[in-house]
């Protein structure tokens, strides 16, 4: 017969110890867990592929990390004005891979001739893989391949037909400055009744964190000639109207873009940035949106 110690059982009086045993445990378990993914955020001022930047980095999401952005672009040359609202989606697949979807939620292409164009834009789907981890010596490296779902709504936003792209990424910490360097190289869909080449494409950035809530950032692209009569240099002799397929105006002659700016950390999870760029076409794109980790 259980013994009664103050209205209760020694039976009872074990179970609820064991139960508040239990749950303390579990409790120490949640908190050692939620430190973890913390630290894991609090890691944010290592640079990640973002819309602040084209360049991709080797810097992939850890498994189970998922991060969205959203940006708003607005762009003047001597052709016209473009507008443009991409989003981003990045997703930890695994350790060392990653994917990231980043649809054009809106376009609008203004050329000072008429005839304008609004509507969906292309949706690129990128997957890296990082064979290589970084050391004192050696960078990270990672290889990524990119395909271009032709989701635009008009010939003169988008070609109509898929893009594949790969492409060779490098990362390399030095003190407060994060150095990537991509090589890439893309197989571009022909449009009914046009002719297009492969171009090799180049980039180069330079990502400073100057303080835990500032960074800074610039970066240099160059993406060769898409488009065989322009011999890869038209932009060098010709009009910068010239310098892209009257029918398909994405199948473009070679671009040399710069681009500086920056990024604020609102939160642990909340980045703000903006940016300008010029290229070697006479156009100016101004940047600014937000990038979010969850």
């Amino acid at each position: 017969m259980a013994r009664v110690l103050g209205g209760l059982s020694l039976t009872s009086i074990a179970a609820t110890c064991l139960w508040q045993r239990a749950r303390a445990e579990r409790s120490r378990r949640f908190v050692r867990l939620a430190l973890f993914w913390l630290a894991v955020l609090a890691r944010s001022n290592v640079a990640r592929a973002d819309l602040a930047i084209e360049t991709e980095t080797a810097r992939v999401l850890a498994p189970g990390l998922y991060t969205a952005g959203a940006a708003f672009e607005f762009q003047t040359s001597p052709g016209g004005a473009e507008y443009a609202v991409p989003t981003a989606f990045e997703f930890g697949v695994f350790k060392n891979l990653e994917l990231m979807v980043e649809p054009v939620a809106f376009t609008a292409i203004l050329p000072r001739g008429g005839g304008s164009s609004y509507g969906l834009g292309d949706t690129e789907a990128t997957l890296t893989y990082r064979f290589l981890e970084e050391s004192p010596l050696i960078p990270a490296l990672a290889l990524g391949g990119e395909v271009k779902l032709p989701t635009a709504s008009s010939l003169q936003i988008g070609s109509g037909e898929f893009d594949y792209r790969l492409l060779v990424i490098a990362s390399k910490r030095i003190a407060d400055v994060d150095l990537h360097l991509n090589v890439g190289y893309t197989f571009t869909g022909a449009p009914p009744g046009e002719s297009t080449r492969n171009p090799l494409d180049l980039a180069l950035a330079a990502e400073w964190f100057v303080t835990p809530k500032y960074d800074l950032f610039a970066e240099v692209t160059y993406v060769a000639s898409s488009i065989p009569n322009s011999g890869g240099d038209a932009a060098d002799t010709a009009p910068s109207v010239s310098n892209e397929s009257l029918t398909t105006p994405e199948l473009a002659g070679k671009e040399i873009v710069g681009s500086v700016g920056g990024r604020f950390h609102v939160t642990d999870h909340v980045d703000l940035f903006g940016s300008a760029s010029y290229d070697n076409n006479h156009a100016t794109l101004l940047r600014t949106g937000f990038n979010f980790r969850f």
